[in-house]
This record gives structure tokens, C-alpha cells and sequence, in this order.
């Protein structure tokens, strides 16, 4: 402890005396937040200028490891595989919380295909409920232009809508197969809103997406972020106003480049950056020769500077293209292919078992085996969040 407060003191007097700023703003993991709120507390000098954060990227993999625990022996590692997305040794690496982008897009093309299953229910429901909105819905859908797109989007944010969906999952209530899916797309709504929160730099969202992974941290056991979320919330409420005003307007996250949508976190831009040691050119396969890491390091500026210069050359700047890579037409054909192959297997499956077999509705089984849970078991996974 002595020791990082000494560091923590040289980085907070030598921005101060540098920068002339107030406050020292520190995002890391959550091993070293809870030691530097510790020292935050009994050090009278730090308590008002030292602002230490929990890392988005690290709360992101933590939380993919909470959705493979709730989603343990579902039969979701089977449908990944037997549609060919993953493999089975990355399937259990994203199951764990590693391998963050392949586990994204898996998630993200796993929701998307689930909500193809579920929205003709949903649609029918709907016709009953409120013709109306019904037919508005349907001419919408109907109509791919970026209009009637937008127009979508909007009124899938009104109350009007919310009441809705609240009402067709009530309806669903005593069919525990589609309640345990639906809390899954719910779990994988919430990864994906935190991760627009570091992409758009939004504050708010932000925070209201992690308080909402915290019941689902107490419940699967990270005691860690269930010790220290809550801390860091109201860490966070309670912030200076003008580490507020910046941090409302987009600067608790980096970006490289001038595309769009293509913020992160600080501790994901220095994974990025411990990365390019780890590649092609980088210290691997070298790092036993400590001359040769020494030349590597010392090096690795006048490289960056160099490339720098040849970009400014040709006029250009890294990632110079405004077209995110998950929009150029190659992904989006990939993306199709994958999730296509996600509905076929799902429906193979039949994700959705006890619509079709009404005896099945009040047993929770897994989708692939059909193996069925103790009632204790089945308890403790289907309230999940309440428990938490």
C-alpha cells in the first residue's frame, strides 16, 4: 500500500504541476480501484483530487463471464457449435469471460437471431391486444428505407411500446423455458447498452447499465464487483462538478481515430496498446534476448513517429475511412450467414419447446440435451436477478 501511494502521489502532483488540473482521474481494474479508494479515504490530500474508475473493458469481461455462468448447460454452447459459428475451445474461452470480441458478436448475433424466433409471437399479441399498433408495426417492417427505419426506432422508444413487450412477457409468465431465454436477451441488452455507453461516450447510460449487471454479479459469485460496484456508483454521483461536466460530455473515454462509434474505455485502449507487442513484429519469440526487448522498447516511439509522418504524407491518418468495419458489406454478408445458420439450429432445437408443447411449460430443459434442472436449481436460475 505505501508504495502505491507513493505512486499515486507522484502521478497526482506531477499532473497537477504540469497540466495545472484539480483532479487526477485514474481508470484501472478492479484489483487495484479497491487499493486506491482505500487510499482515497485515509489520505486527506487525495480526497477531493484523486478519481479513481473502474475500467469498462474489465467490467465488460467480467460480465460475460456472469451471462456463461447463467447460461451453463442451456444448450447455448451446443447451438454455437452445431451452427458453426465457434468452435468448442473458443466457446468455452467466451463461456468464461475471455476472447471479448468473439464473444460479442457472438452474443450480439445470438439476440438477433432469438428475436427473429420470438417477434411473430410477439406481432400476434399485438394484432389481439391493439390492431392498431399492430398494422403500424407491420407497414414499418414492411419497408426497409432509412425513413421508416428511423421511424421504427422511434417508436420502439416510446411507453407506448414498453407497455406493450411488458405486457407480452407477463402473458409468458408461466413458460419457464421462454422466461429463462428472455432473461438471457436481457442480460445480452444490458452488455450491449454499457458497451454503446463507451462507444458514444454517454455517461448516464453509462452508470445505469452497470447498476443493472450488479445483481447478476452478487448472484454468480464476483464478489469483488459486488463489493465494489456499489462504491463505485456512488463514487461516481458524487463526483466535482467539473469532472462531471467532462465526463457528461464524452471524455471518460479515448478513441484513435476519427470513425464513429469507435470509442473506449482507457483500459481497453492500453490492451490495445500491450497488444501490438504481442503481433506480428512485436516481442514475441523475443523476449528471452533482453537486448533485443531493450531495442524493441526504446524503439517503439520513433517507429509510431515515423509511421505518423508517412500517413501525414499521403494525407491520411490511421483508420482515416468514416465506415465502422462491423458496416462494410463483407461483414454484413458474414453476419447474415451466421445468424441465418443461429435461427435454423435454434429452431432445430426448438428454443421456444413448450410454445409447441404446452406440458413442458412449467420444466426448465436444456434446449440440446433436453436434460431438466432439480426444481431448486431451476429456482435459482429463472429469479437470477431478483436473487442478486
Amino acid at each position: 500500500m505505501f508504495k502505491l501511494g507513493g505512486k499515486v502521489g507522484y502521478v497526482t502532483r506531477h499532473a497537477r504541476r504540469l497540466f495545472k488540473v484539480k483532479h487526477t482521474v485514474l481508470t484501472v481494474d478492479r484489483a487495484l480501484y479497491c487499493k486506491l479508494i482505500e487510499l482515497k479515504w485515509c489520505v486527506p490530500e487525495y480526497r477531493n483530487k484523486l478519481i479513481p474508475r473502474l475500467g469498462g473493458h474489465h467490467i465488460s469481461m467480467n460480465f460475460l463471464k456472469a451471462i456463461g455462468d447463467h447460461m451453463d448447460g442451456s444448450g447455448l454452447a451446443e447451438v454455437w457449435v452445431e451452427s458453426g459459428l465457434l468452435g468448442q475451445g473458443t466457446v468455452e474461452r467466451i463461456l468464461a469471460g475471455k476472447a471479448y470480441n468473439k464473444g460479442m458478436r457472438a452474443h450480439k448475433l445470438t439476440l438477433q437471431a432469438l428475436w427473429h424466433i420470438v417477434a411473430p409471437t410477439f406481432l400476434l399479441f399485438v394484432a389481439e391486444v391493439d390492431r392498431e399498433c399492430h398494422d403500424q408495426l407491420s407497414n414499418m417492417a414492411a419497408d426497409d428505407n432509412r425513413e421508416r427505419i428511423l421511424e421504427m426506432i422511434t417508436f420502439l422508444m416510446q411507453d407506448k411500446f414498453h407497455k406493450l413487450m411488458k405486457e407480452f412477457v407477463d402473458s409468458k409468465s408461466e413458460d419457464v423455458n421462454f422466461i429463462f431465454w428472455w432473461r438471457y436477451m436481457e442480460m445480452v441488452s444490458i452488455l450491449l447498452q454499457f458497451t454503446r455507453a463507451q462507444r458514444d461516450g454517454l455517461w448516464d447510460i453509462h452508470l445505469r447499465s452497470f447498476s443493472h449487471m450488479l445483481p447478476y454479479f452478487i448472484r454468480y459469485d464476483h464478489l469483488n464487483y459486488a463489493r465494489w460496484g456499489p462504491v463505485y456508483l456512488a463514487e461516481m454521483h458524487q463526483l466535482p462538478d467539473s469532472v462531471l461536466e467532462e465526463f457528461q460530455n464524452g471524455n471518460f473515454v479515448v478513441k484513435r481515430s476519427a470513425q464513429r462509434f469507435n470509442q473506449v474505455d482507457p483500459d481497453h485502449a492500453m490492451e490495445w496498446i500491450n497488444g501490438t507487442g504481442k503481433k506480428g513484429g512485436g516481442i514475441v519469440g523475443i523476449t528471452k534476448t533482453p537486448s533485443a526487448l531493450c531495442r524493441w522498447t526504446l524503439s517503439y516511439n520513433l517507429r509510431s513517429h515515423i509511421a505518423a509522418e508517412t500517413y501525414a504524407v499521403y494525407n491520411l491518418c490511421p483508420g482515416s475511412t468514416h465506415l465502422h468495419k462491423e458496416a462494410t458489406i463483407s461483414r454484413q454478408t458474414r453476419d447474415r450467414d451466421d445468424e441465418n445458420a443461429l435461427i435454423s439450429t435454434f429452431r432445430g432445437f426448438n428454443v421456444f419447446s413448450s410454445a409447441r408443447n404446452p406440458g413442458s411449460a412449467g420444466t426448465l430443459q436444456n434446449i440440446a440435451t433436453k436434460d431438466l434442472p432439480t426444481e431448486e436449481i431451476q429456482e435459482s436460475i429463472l429469479y437470477a436477478k431478483e436473487l442478486g
